[in-house]
């Protein structure tokens, strides 16, 4: 039997996959008529893209051709407030770079390098990116992107401003997260402000939040979300729930933990494993009746899914297959259509890329 999910929905007996081989997994995010749009490390190295028409079928990869061709890992991508998508990307000498929509729907504009490994002025850094960029939205709408440094520190730009085009100097948010390629996990809780997630070099899931709501300079301290010595592996990930509070999932050997933000949106309560096995951190999505539904891969499952017994609650199921055994890779990508139903798009061990969408049963 298929996973339960929402009622009146039904996740599909096979996925689609969209043909042509990535080296990394995608990212994918609704556009502003809420058709979803998969973006990724082309076979040369450029950026792809591929995207939902309005007949429903998928449109065929195409490669972004001023985009040069030095992209290396996982893109990140969003949608602003205006409906505009943006794409972040690492590239091979561990710069960050931003591509974003010109109009919704349409038109992209040129690339920009907004981070580059150099001392200088506005946008250089002497550190480097390592691992794959987190974007988040603040509260007024402006992005702020996070990534760890080649010196083992969490870092982060924001657009300043009223100008979405003129981006912070990279500042550093210290913390230890080793000299690993891990991403940060970032959401936004019901009180505005950011709270950004990452593994330290002793294995454990650290935190630290905007002062309040907006404040991109000013930040707390680091809190510990998980147990001491919990031998984190790889990189956790957040998502919000119903009650706006943040959920923190992350990976302890094939076991995967998740912690809850306490009410009020301070502090962090005990952690608690979710029933079964999984080989990346679990990424979770909010599904129309208000449950957290959470993804991981398994080796010998495949794609699993999880999901919160009751609305806010602690509780999750085991994770059941999906029966499509065909995915692995790195971890899955959530996202939603415009109609609210949860759609993962994933990378398959014949380096296609996969995408499973919740149908009306």
């Amino acid at each position: 039997m298929p996973p339960t999910t929402t009622p009146g929905l039904v996740w599909p007996s096979s996925p689609t996959r969209l043909l042509g081989t990535t080296p990394n997994s995608p990212c994918a995010s609704p556009q502003a008529d809420g058709r979803i749009h998969a973006i990724t490390q082309y076979s040369n190295n450029g950026l792809g893209h591929r995207w939902l028409k309005r007949d429903g079928n998928w449109a065929d990869w195409e490669q972004f051709s001023n985009v040069p061709n030095q992209v290396d890992g996982v893109p990140a991508c969003l949608r602003d407030t205006r409906g505009l998508l943006h794409v972040f990307w690492r590239d091979a000498n561990s710069n960050l770079w931003w591509l974003r929509q010109k109009t919704i729907n349409t038109d992209w504009a040129k690339p920009e390098e907004i981070v580059t490994k150099t001392a200088g002025g506005q946008g250089e850094t002497a550190v480097g990116v390592q691992g794959n960029p987190a974007p988040a939205l603040n509260a007024d709408g402006r992005i702020s992107v996070f990534f760890h440094g080649t010196d083992g520190a969490l870092w982060h730009t924001h657009q300043q401003g009223a100008d979405p085009a003129s981006w912070s100097r990279p500042q550093s948010l210290r913390g230890n997260v080793g000299q690993s390629r891990q991403d940060p996990g970032v959401a936004r809780a019901g009180d505005g402000r950011l709270h950004v997630f990452v593994t330290n070099a002793a294995g454990e899931v650290d935190a630290i939040a905007q002062a309040e709501a907006d404040a991109t300079d000013e930040w707390g301290p680091y809190v510990r979300v998980s147990p001491p010595n919990a031998g984190v592996t790889g990189s956790p990930s957040a998502a919000t729930d119903a009650s706006q509070r943040i959920r923190v999932f992350w990976l302890s050997g094939t076991t995967a933990h998740h912690a809850a933000q306490c009410a009020g949106y301070t502090g962090w309560g005990a952690s608690q494993a979710l029933s079964g096995s999984a080989i990346t951190a679990p990424r979770a999505a909010l599904a129309q009746d208000g449950r957290l539904e959470a993804f991981v891969l398994d080796s010998g499952k495949g794609l699993c899914v999880a999901r919160q017994k009751a609305v806010n609650g602690s509780d999750f199921t085991p994770f059941e297959s999906l029966n499509l055994t065909g995915i692995t890779g790195s971890h899955p990508i959530t996202t939603t259509t415009s109609d609210n139903r949860i759609a993962v798009v994933a990378r398959g061990s014949d380096q296609a890329t996969w995408v499973v969408i919740q149908q009306w049963s």
